[in-house]
């Protein structure tokens, strides 16, 4: 018994790992907050075009940058 661990419930639960590392291209609006992409990993830009600024984003932080961001479907990397 001294070998065994606990481990989470969805340790082995495949969509919790896919939501894990699955990373998805969103587009930033101008007025992101220069934290968000910090905590991304990358610089902010100096200036953000009517185009947006594009990040690629895991799956699992998407929901909660929604107010500054807008995913495209067609652009889901892993």
């Amino acid at each position: 018994m001294a070998n065994e661990s606990e481990v989470v419930p969805d340790f082995y639960d495949i969509d919790s790992i896919l939501s894990r590392t699955t990373r998805v291209a969103c587009t930033y609006r101008d007025g992101t907050p220069r934290d968000i992409y910090d905590m991304l990993g990358t610089t902010a830009p100096h200036f953000t075009d009517e185009k947006g600024y594009k990040v690629l984003t895991p799956f699992w932080f998407v929901r909660a940058l929604a107010p500054f961001c807008t995913v495209s479907s067609q652009q889901t990397l892993v």
